[in-house]
């Protein structure tokens, strides 16, 4: 019993160190740069935005925070519709959009008419039915939930913890300098998707 534990052991080390030297850290970085499109967009409009307009803009705290709320209930209901058209035809086509799409948004700061968080929402939902699914795939399965995970909690720290003060450091000089950041970071991720293929 003992000899086939040490056996089974020893073949798990070999696999994992075999694992280990297939990631890719090109990939991996590739990765990480591509959880900023979950990061940025969300903390960056759901979190920066709705208190800027309460607090510098004097907007009605219960309007946009309704507004907001509702877009999170719309995020929650579409995304399941776009994870299964990420499925049908795609998930890196539907990333493109979705990065695409915040790069054509982010021309329209400062976003006050009511429409923009549904808007928003939309871009989120396709991003959020796309992402993971394809983020899964990238990694071996032995290392999936590791490596993935990591990259996963460390781009959500840096992101809920700089991006709201980058924003708002932006915003001291002109609120056109926000929408510049939100296009200047899809438009990276739109080239990195590029770099990518569907399998």
């Amino acid at each position: 019993v003992d000899k086939r534990q040490v056996d089974m052991n020893t073949k798990r080390k070999i696999e994992e160190k075999e694992v280990a030297q297939k990631l890719d850290w090109k990939m991996i970085s590739k990765v990480f740069v591509l959880f900023l499109l979950d990061m940025v967009p969300f903390y960056l409009l759901f979190t920066f935005l709705p208190n800027y307009k309460v607090m510098f803009l004097g907007q009605d705290g219960a309007n946009v925070w309704f507004y907001n709320s509702l877009a999170m209930i719309i995020i929650a209901l579409c995304t399941p519709f776009f994870g299964k058209l990420a499925d049908a035809y795609g998930s890196i086509r539907w990333l493109k959009i979705s990065a695409l799409g915040f790069v054509v948004v982010s021309f329209f700061y400062p976003w006050n008419a009511c429409a923009w968080p549904i808007i928003f929402a939309l871009l989120m939902s396709i991003c959020y039915g796309s992402l993971y699914g394809l983020i899964a795939l990238i990694f071996p399965e032995h290392v999936r939930a590791r490596v993935a995970g990591m990259l996963y909690n460390i781009t959500g720290s840096l992101s809920i913890g700089l991006i709201p003060i980058i924003a708002a450091y932006l915003a001291g000089y002109s609120f056109a300098y926000v929408g510049m950041f939100l296009a200047f970071v899809c438009g990276c991720i739109w080239l990195v998707l590029n770099s990518l293929k569907e399998e």
